[in-house]
């Protein structure tokens, strides 16, 4: 039975982008197009939504199509029901009607809208392994900055490189980068871009604080590709 139903799911696949056309890097754009509309949603979210959320919301969207494609499952309710499933595990207490409520629709279109959520919720953690836990680099970015204050005296005011560091990480959620590098790393080098970005050297922090100079190519490598 499972092979059945997989040699059918091909078969759609097949039969969708030959009627519609859609090549791997248009699918690619749209998702994108998507990630985008997700985070915007996060960020304006009432109540303040944290910042964990977003990532973890991201993560999952990015995760469900690698596998998945746009043509089969539309991405907006997905990138909602990511946002939702998001809010559970990341225990951001709010109901269901207080999150649809952020949505720009009328009360009726809203409710219909939950209806697909909670029916692509199962399917959601289904296509993510059940691997819902998600390490963000968010919670290791203030573990440096708490660093920083006590163990990094040349450092007066380390809070200066926040707004530069969140922008940092704000624009990591919008790539893979959360796919192929440990949240550590990505928010060590959120650190490091914000204090180059200020005309700090921090080299002083790598070698002696985290004694790092072997990972300094890698974090190099992701500054780089995040300019």
């Amino acid at each position: 039975m499972y092979m059945f139903n997989k040699c059918v799911k091909c078969d759609l696949q097949a039969h969708l982008v030959e009627i519609f056309n859609v090549e791997p890097h248009e699918e690619l754009i749209i998702c994108k197009y998507y990630e985008k509309k997700l985070v915007d949603f996060c960020n304006a979210f009432k109540p303040s939504m944290p910042k964990s959320v977003l990532g973890t919301a991201c993560m999952y969207f990015k995760r469900f199509y690698l596998n998945n494609s746009v043509m089969e499952h539309r991405p907006r309710i997905i990138m909602l029901t990511c946002a939702f499933l998001a809010c559970k595990v990341d225990e951001f207490n709010v109901s269901s009607k207080q999150f649809v409520g952020n949505l720009p629709e009328d009360s009726d279109a809203q409710d219909k809208i939950l209806e697909q959520i909670l029916e692509y919720e199962l399917l959601l953690i289904q296509q993510l392994n059940f691997h819902l836990i998600v390490h963000n680099p968010y919670r290791p970015f203030e573990g440096y900055l708490i660093d920083l204050k006590t163990r990094y005296p040349l450092l007066d005011n380390p809070e200066m490189l926040r707004k530069s560091a969140d922008d940092f990480l704000s624009r990591v959620a919008l790539t893979d980068a959360c796919l192929l590098f440990t949240p550590s790393v990505i928010a060590l080098t959120a650190i490091l871009s914000s204090a180059s970005r200020a005309g700090i050297s921090m080299e002083s922090y790598l070698m002696e604080c985290l004694s790092l100079k072997d990972s300094r190519e890698i974090m190099a490598r992701l500054a780089d590709g995040m300019k």
